[in-house]
């Protein structure tokens, strides 16, 4: 009897740990038809995850706010430079994006997984185009060369790019860095910097939660899982030492251990950023900073005539807060603010 009351009570506390263990899931947005925590690269020092379609389903874009994301693509050079190499419609053939990357340089790993409704020849023939014709000098390892020169030429010449068992992988180039992209299927994109991890992704991907560290966990349960869009970054040491060349900005991060951002976008955006420090004192001091930082930027803008109003307005209206254990900024524009803005006038 103690033998099966031994077993029944393993058997009890492995059930309450399976139970611990699915509640646990990252409370990331939601991406229709994958969970996000399960396409994170393992130990990531930096996640993103953006609900496309609640955005562009959203109050706000539907009152005009999808031709200013056009215009706003055609203005930023990177982001339009990963749309091109797609050939993807980000009004509506996208679902959601999830990324994360770590490391630098030669150790660095990035994954992006895209989901979508994708016409898969479309896609096909848009990488193909962008495949092997990058100037980058730099590989997806930091190495010299992108991926399609060398020992790959061959295989990636005439944009082909190279088959790897069911999948075919276009070297490509996205802000000047090299990276593998593959078609998982209709719904699936992949984007790596290693060509074996976009065609395991493909095959595997999605299956299991991936391994965060306790400050990253930390990080993403500041999230809801309801945002239309988050970025959990890990302030490492690295960084630390990379901010001491800009003063101005070391003081910022040297408290924190980890910054997390999210944006929520109805018939408004409501943004939010905090800086953890892990205490309440590093939180307030930090706080502080952020003050200091918020008036003198409301001071030098004021003295710009050809500013709209209604950017003051929406400094002016920012709140800074401290809570135990982080320093916390919340602002929100409303679709009247960001129409004035983009007017130029505060009629």
């Amino acid at each position: 009897m103690r033998g099966a009351h031994k077993v029944g009570v393993v058997a009890l506390a492995s059930g309450l740990l399976a139970l611990a263990a699915g509640a646990a899931a990252a409370p990331l947005p939601k991406v229709e038809g994958l969970e996000p925590d399960k396409w994170l690269i393992d130990n990531a020092e930096v996640v993103t995850v953006t609900n496309v379609k609640q955005v562009m389903t959203s109050d706000l874009m539907k009152k005009g706010g999808k031709e200013g994301l056009k215009e706003l693509i055609k203005s930023n050079p990177q982001l339009k430079e990963v749309i091109d190499a797609t050939g993807l419609d980000v009004t509506k053939d996208i679902d959601g994006v999830v990324g994360s990357a770590a490391g630098a340089g030669k150790s660095a790993r990035a994954l992006l997984v895209v989901r979508g409704n994708f016409d898969t020849d479309k896609l096909n023939k848009a990488l193909a185009k962008k495949s092997g014709r990058g100037k980058s000098k730099k590989g997806p390892d930091g190495a010299d060369g992108m991926p399609g020169e060398g020992k790959d030429k061959d295989k990636a010449a005439e944009g082909k790019g190279e088959k790897v068992g069911d999948y075919t992988v276009y070297p490509i180039e996205i802000q000047e860095r090299g990276m593998y992209a593959v078609v998982a299927d209709k719904n699936t994109l992949i984007l790596s910097h290693s060509k074996e991890e976009a065609v395991s992704r493909a095959r595997n991907g999605g299956k299991t939660a991936a391994k965060i560290s306790k400050n990253m966990d930390l990080a993403v349960r500041k999230f809801t899982g309801k945002e239309s869009m988050v970025l959990a970054m890990l302030v490492t040491e690295d960084m630390k030492k990379q901010m001491e060349r800009a003063p101005q900005v070391a003081g910022l991060v040297s408290s924190m251990k980890t910054v997390s951002a999210s944006l929520v976008v109805s018939d408004s955006l409501n943004l939010t950023v905090q800086g953890y420090t892990g205490d309440a004192k590093s939180a307030r001091r930090l706080q502080a900073q952020l003050e200091l930082y918020k008036a003198a930027g409301a001071a030098l803008l004021a003295g710009q005539d050809d500013l709209p109003p209604a950017v003051l307005d929406v400094i002016n209206e920012v709140k800074i807060e401290a809570t135990k254990d982080s320093a916390v900024i919340k602002v929100k524009v409303s679709r009247e603010q960001l129409e004035k803005i983009a007017k130029g006038d505060d009629k």
